[in-house]
């Protein structure tokens, strides 16, 4: 791991602003595009849908957020490759990056579809149990265990996908059914085969996006921290 940060660190420290730029991109257009669907979601609810039941309003309400996550998760591909330019020591254009949240996006928007089903597939014996039989989950001390154990099959699902989106990137891999399967075998092959290497940038992963929700602290695991781990990510992606 220390000879992948150390790669990624000398080309950070020399040209900061390439890592830095497509951070700025994507967090700009993502709150653009968040004020804009949330706007319009509080016009629609407030006016058109005013004579409308509660649950509708809710339904297409939940619609609304999941669209605004997906297309949010368009503009990953522009950062992802933002940072694998700035690994090579050059700085993304602004229509490069655009280029490329529309071309590798629709398959990190695939990605994000898939965890989400995946954990729902996981949690469905709990709800099954919630629905059916609220009682035998009563207890705290049920409640607590899993919780736990949810926690811990989250952390491991993830850790096995935790390349898959630095795969389509460098891969170049556009939409395709095909082409995400064997993305998704090669990062689960990634996570075994790299445990050594992938395994801490994972767990500082997750420990930086806790630092994320901090405020005024939060700009260098936003700005600094992020783009280093995400370079290590796809420095390590690159030698396979």
């Amino acid at each position: 791991m220390s000879h992948f940060f150390r790669e990624v660190f000398n080309q950070f420290t020399r040209k900061p602003i390439n890592f830095v730029y497509p951070v700025i991109l994507f967090l700009f257009i993502s709150l653009m595009k968040t004020f804009f669907l949330v706007g319009f979601l509080f016009l629609v609810n407030g006016t058109l849908l005013y004579t409308l039941s509660q649950t509708i309003k809710m339904v297409f309400s939940a619609v609304i957020l999941v669209l605004l996550s997906l297309n949010i998760f368009l503009y990953k591909g522009g950062l992802y490759k933002g940072i694998e330019y700035a690994l090579r020591g050059r700085r993304i254009k602004l229509d490069e990056f655009f280029h490329f949240s529309f071309s590798i996006g629709p398959s990190l928007a695939l990605s994000c579809i898939f965890r989400i089903l995946l954990f729902l597939l996981a949690f469905s014996p709990v709800l099954a149990i919630y629905l059916f039989s609220p009682s035998l989950l009563e207890s705290l001390i049920i409640k607590a265990l899993i919780a736990i154990f949810y926690l811990i099959l989250l952390l491991v699902f993830n850790y096995f996908l935790f390349a898959l989106d630095a795969i389509i990137v460098v891969r170049n891999y556009r939409l395709n059914i095909g082409r995400f399967i064997q993305a998704l075998k090669s990062s689960v092959k990634l996570a075994l085969v790299e445990l050594k290497s992938l395994l801490p940038i994972y767990l500082l992963f997750a420990f930086n996006i806790l630092l994320m929700l901090i405020p005024i602290i939060n700009l260098v695991p936003i700005f600094v921290i992020f783009p280093l781990l995400l370079g290590g990510v796809l420095k390590i992606v690159e030698r396979h």
